[in-house]
């Protein structure tokens, strides 16, 4: 009886107990009939009577297995379906194997999320490197999750320690290059402890390029903090000309003081 009432309130699924004879005596769940199943039509027939052969031939070596002390664990598409399934061995009191069990929980709707999830994550990766600039993302904990080709090209970045995400290496990367790598960090250092602030600044490196960094958080509708992304773009060809009228009023101020 116990037995009974667990598989007819077995929640988003359906639960099955068979015997030695591969036949089930108890059969019930919510999700039976969708497995063109009723008590009527599972209980006391063998899975060849209820099942396609193609099913048979998946699920029969499992039942064997659970009646031999052996748990099985698997994901089966069947009717349209998604559905994680359990064979597992049943024992009575002396540790004996008697029955073996089966539970199915229908998990449609989430497989179809993780397929949405991988779809949009992998249409946002191919944004990233479709894009101009270097793009480095960084979790709510300040880890490195993602980053294109790009931002490893724009700043000479060995891909290994790209490939790494390993903060600290891609940091001794970085900061050797920067002009004034002090003021850099410590902007750097106020947008991570600022979790909703947007920053701009320009990055002078020590080769004459000039980098516009952008940085924005990353924020749930609520608010809640996902991480930063943040871009590089070069912008050392419009710069030039301001850099040159700057060093050129530099050597004169020097030949003026003469």
């Amino acid at each position: 009886m116990q037995i009974r009432n667990c598989a007819k309130n077995f929640p988003n699924g359906a639960c099955l107990l068979f015997g030695r004879d591969y036949r089930d005596p108890i059969a019930d769940g919510v999700e039976l009939k969708r497995l063109v199943l009723t008590q009527e039509t599972g209980e006391g027939k063998s899975m060849g009577e209820v099942f396609s052969p193609e099913v048979v031939e998946v699920v029969e070596p499992k039942y064997r297995a659970a009646l031999a002390e052996k748990t099985e664990v698997f994901e089966y598409g069947f009717g349209g379906r998604n559905y994680l399934v359990y064979i597992l061995p049943v024992t009575n009191e002396h540790g004996e194997i008697w029955a073996g069990m089966v539970t199915t929980q229908n998990i449609t709707a989430r497989k179809q999320s993780e397929k949405k999830l991988k779809r949009s994550n992998t249409i946002l990766k191919a944004q990233q490197e479709a894009a101009l600039e270097g793009v480095l993302v960084s979790d709510e904990k300040n880890a490195i999750s993602s980053y294109n080709h790009r931002f490893c090209e724009m700043w000479e970045i060995p891909e290994p320690v790209c490939k790494s995400k390993n903060k600290n290496k891609i940091l001794e990367c970085i900061l050797p290059q920067i002009v004034n790598p002090l003021k850099i960090g410590s902007q750097v250092e106020y947008l991570v402890a600022h979790l909703t602030e947007v920053g701009r600044q320009e990055i002078y490196l020590k080769d004459g390029r000039v980098f516009d960094c952008y940085s924005a958080p990353a924020l749930s509708p609520q608010c809640e903090s996902y991480g930063r992304i943040w871009s590089f773009l070069s912008i050392t060809a419009r710069k030039q000309p301001e850099i040159r009228v700057r060093q050129q009023a530099e050597r004169e101020q020097v030949l003026g003081g003469w």
